[in-house]
């Protein structure tokens, strides 16, 4: 499938944000060498679907029946506003990270990646001003902890309340 770049202008059967020569480009900088022009036009497609399935993202889309999560109106990133027809940095950042994640084996459907099996289980969290987590060394029944990866991070400017959903009881 070839990569048709959505520029924010509501590009017609857009599947990316990045192209496939900018998307090699930054792949060879982290040096990982992409071997087969299929391979990374899959990793974008991939990456870029994985931006369009998020939920909570900051502004609106455009038109109801735009290919690509974005362009968004009303968007703002980090204190600094995005014109309706711009596809944000953080955006282009975002995909071409999370398509190195899935070039080392990282799955955007269940979200398990290579790094996820550290074996450590969460015994205790508590959130108050700073995150305090404390790690299980018996392996009783908790749940494993994975770190934060970059794509986490661009995702988390991206999406309201920075990604966490709040639950009232």
């Amino acid at each position: 499938m070839a990569i048709i770049v959505e520029d924010g202008s509501i590009v017609p059967n857009a599947n990316s944000f990045v192209s496939f020569d900018d998307y090699i480009v930054y792949a060879s900088s982290l040096n990982f060498n992409v071997n087969s022009s299929s391979q990374a036009e899959s990793q974008l497609i991939a990456a870029g679907q994985f931006i369009n399935i998020q939920r909570n993202l900051k502004g609106y889309l455009v038109t109801r029946d735009q290919p690509m999560a974005y362009p968004r109106s009303g968007l703002v990133l980090e204190n600094w506003s995005w014109l309706h027809t711009e596809i944000p940095r953080q955006v282009i950042q975002l995909q071409m990270t999370k398509a190195i994640e899935i070039f080392n084996g990282f799955d955007v459907i269940t979200g398990d990646s290579p790094s996820s099996t550290s074996g450590q289980v969460v015994k205790k969290e508590r959130v108050e001003g700073a995150i305090t987590i404390e790690y299980e060394t018996s392996g009783d029944n908790g749940t494993k902890v994975s770190s934060v990866s970059s794509s986490q991070a661009l995702l988390s400017v991206l999406t309201e309340n920075n990604g966490l959903q709040l639950v009232r009881s």
